[in-house]
């Protein structure tokens, strides 16, 4: 059952907004591309990976996407926690292009177009999310819960070269719906009773804070460094003009009734 639904991080709404405000030419224009793309790479993944959770019985196994928790300290998002009365089950989406490996390091290779690249191994990440969210729970006066974790290589193409150092706790997403019915059989017994698992449901969605991520501070931009004007659609220009109760575009003449959110006060 889907208790939280995922959507488009509202990141990528905002650089796409500052890119369009921003001079091709500026020294931060192909950063910000390149991070647009990994978000968008990122929300891909995790799109895909829904399909394979439909095959879960509903009754059996509360959803939440993009969930982003506050332990009175620090905030903490996890991709997709799975929860049921017998353990929860944090699930990060990887959507990784090329062929990737494990080494003694604790270390992500990936290999791409003849070229390596370390990167770092989010089984750590994971431990660190199962600790704050055992955190959370003690917090809110919650019963403990088996917490366990899993990564999942969203992209079939992807390959994984199999080593003595390739975690267990690492799938395809296709092979997720039966590495959570062999979790069921490590954690027999049912910890928390369907009244529990109510309670622990609306805690999780009530205390769900969305990130706003500043990118102007990110990437160190100024207000004046922005493009003013209105926003063309169709010719990606800043050029739209009032003219008798309708926005026309003067570099390509597109015409607009309304031009909405492409105003230049928009908020990063």
């Amino acid at each position: 059952m889907i208790m939280k639904e995922r959507t488009e991080p509202r990141k990528i709404d905002k650089l796409e907004a500052q890119l369009r405000r921003l001079s091709y030419l500026h020294p931060q224009y192909p950063l910000i591309e390149k991070e647009l793309a990994m978000c968008k790479a990122g929300y891909r993944g995790e799109q895909a990976l829904d399909y394979h959770l439909e095959y879960l019985p509903e009754k059996d196994y509360y959803i939440f996407h993009d969930l982003r928790l506050f332990d009175t300290r620090y905030y903490f998002q996890i991709d997709t926690l799975i929860v049921t009365p017998y353990f929860m089950l944090i699930v990060e989406v990887k959507n990784i292009a090329g062929k990737i490996r494990f080494d003694e390091f604790n270390q992500m290779v990936r290999t791409r177009d003849g070229t390596e690249e370390g990167l770092p191994d989010p089984f750590l990440q994971l431990q660190w999310l199962s600790r704050k969210l055992a955190e959370w729970l003690k917090i809110n006066n919650l019963p403990s819960l088996p917490i366990d974790h899993i990564v999942v290589i969203s992209r079939s193409s992807t390959i994984v070269e199999v080593s003595e150092y390739t975690p267990e706790k690492l799938t395809l997403s296709a092979n997720l719906p039966f590495k959570i019915e062999a979790l069921r059989k490590t954690f027999p017994r049912e910890v928390y009773s369907k009244k529990q698992l109510r309670k622990l449901s609306k805690l999780l969605v009530k205390k769900h804070t969305p990130q706003d991520p500043d990118v102007m501070k990110q990437f160190k931009i100024e207000p004046v460094e922005l493009l003013t004007g209105v926003y063309c659609a169709e010719c990606k220009t800043m050029t739209m003009e009032r003219n008798h109760g309708r926005w026309i575009c003067s570099n390509c003449s597109h015409i607009c009734n309304d031009a909405k959110g492409r105003r230049y006060k928009i908020t990063f």
